[in-house]
């Protein structure tokens, strides 16, 4: 029973940001209205937008077996704490209204409780196959990954200037680099976990290389509307293109796990009440 409710719970959650990435990247005045907040830069919205996309990716896979992945469940509760916490400091300091401010902190927090509640003391019996040079060079990838995109959250969350820096762009639009720094923490977090046992959470390794595919067709975009030059787009197509090359080489695509699919549940978890 509360497998199928975190399930269902995931599906949604995957379902809502996939509506937010639509929103921010085909009805980009609707989204604002809804925020009560103007429209300032259209473009790091758009990268905003794509950015959920991965993230959605995320809860579907994290859906598809929510027992097998319960250690990644606490990405989501770790989404939704930040998102709360920027609310509150976008709110004190008058960027957020009152009310889109407690949209905001209530559902966050009603999503992390739901979370924390339905995956308390679940766990999963899978045990760690033979190290492999694949599955070696997939890990070392993944932390790769996830340690830069950690970097890359924190230069949105807290040290803007230095990712303006670094990207050689202007931070026009304070809000929306904050929210796109939290799909980046999604992203790191999610590489990080799913390092720590790469056969077991294959199927994550897939929310990074979405990230890279998205970036593909953002560069491609905005290449073609004039906002970026097209050398910039190109030498962003080639690394990304290059990312994208070197996970699908160590990709476990094969789970040699003779435990494989076999999860446990705590007695106590077992009741349905």
């Amino acid at each position: 029973m509360r497998t199928m409710t975190m399930r269902v719970v995931l599906i949604l959650l995957a379902a809502g940001e996939l509506l937010r990435a639509w929103l921010f990247l085909v009805q980009q005045p609707l989204a604002y209205q809804l925020l009560d907040r103007p429209l300032i830069d259209p473009l790091i919205t758009r990268q905003y937008g794509l950015f959920l996309i991965p993230v959605a990716l995320f809860y579907a896979v994290l859906a598809s077996d929510p027992v097998r992945g319960a250690r990644l469940v606490w990405v989501g509760v770790a989404q939704r704490v930040v998102e709360a916490a920027l609310a509150l400091q976008d709110f004190l300091t008058g960027a957020l209204s009152l009310q889109t401010f407690l949209a905001i902190a209530v559902s966050g927090f009603v999503i992390a409780a739901t979370l924390i509640g339905l995956n308390w003391r679940v766990g999963s019996t899978w045990e760690a196959p033979e190290p492999s040079r694949r599955r070696s060079a997939m890990r070392r990838t993944l932390l790769n990954f996830g340690w830069l995109f950690l970097f890359w959250s924190v230069a949105s969350l807290v040290i803007l200037q230095l990712g303006s820096w670094l990207l050689s762009y202007p931070v026009n639009d304070v809000y929306t680099t904050k929210q796109q720094g939290v799909t980046f923490l999604v992203l790191s977090l999610t590489s990080l976990l799913a390092a720590k046992q790469v056969v077991q959470y294959r199927l994550f390794i897939w929310v990074p290389v979405m990230s890279q595919i998205c970036g593909i067709f953002n560069s491609a975009y905005e290449a073609s509307i004039g906002s970026v030059p097209l050398t910039t787009a190109i030498v962003q197509w080639c690394i990304q293109a290059l990312i994208i090359g070197i996970f699908l080489r160590w990709y476990p695509w094969r789970a040699t796990n003779p435990t494989h699919g076999h999860t446990a549940y705590p007695a106590a978890s077992q009741t349905t009440r």
